[in-house]
C-alpha cells in the first residue's frame, strides 16, 4: 500500500500550488528534457479568436479532443456552434470587447464543463440560464 509507505521528503516544503498539474508538470519537463526549447502548447488545449472558430465551424471541424478551449476578441458567438464543435470542455474562456453570446443556454449541454469565464460580453438573458450540475 502507498500508504504505509515512509515520505520521500522530510523537510517541509516552503512552496505550494493551489492544485496538482495533472501530469501537465511531467509533460514540460520531458518537452524540456528533449531539448526543445520552444513554448509548450498542451494538445488538450486551444486559444484562438472568435473568427478562426467561426473559419473552422464553415469547414464542420470537431476538436473532440480539445478540454480546455479559450475564445478572444469575440464581437458576436454563437454558443450552439461552440458546444457542436467541443464536446468535450471541461474548461471554458470567452472574453470580447462588449461582444455578444447567442444561445448561450447551449452551454448546458456540455455534461463536463467546471470552469467558465465569461469577460465583456452581452447576451446572457434570464431565460437562458445557466445551470451548473
Amino acid at each position: 500500500m502507498i500508504s504505509s509507505l515512509p515520505p520521500l521528503v522530510t523537510e517541509p516544503s516552503y512552496s505550494y500550488g493551489s492544485a496538482w498539474g495533472r501530469g501537465e508538470q511531467l509533460a514540460r519537463q520531458r518537452h524540456w528534457d528533449s531539448g526543445d526549447r520552444e513554448d509548450w502548447d498542451a494538445p488538450y488545449a486551444l486559444t484562438c479568436t472568435a473568427d478562426e472558430l467561426a473559419t473552422e465551424h464553415t469547414r464542420g471541424v470537431v476538436r473532440a479532443g480539445v478540454n480546455h478551449l479559450t475564445v478572444r476578441a469575440i464581437s458576436r458567438l454563437d454558443c450552439t456552434l461552440l458546444v457542436a464543435a467541443f464536446p468535450d470542455l471541461t474548461r471554458l474562456s470567452l472574453s470580447g470587447n462588449l461582444g455578444t453570446l447567442t444561445s448561450a443556454a447551449a452551454l448546458n449541454q456540455l455534461p463536463q464543463l467546471q470552469g467558465l469565464t465569461i469577460t465583456e460580453l452581452f447576451g446572457m438573458f434570464s431565460a437562458w440560464p445557466l445551470c451548473p450540475m
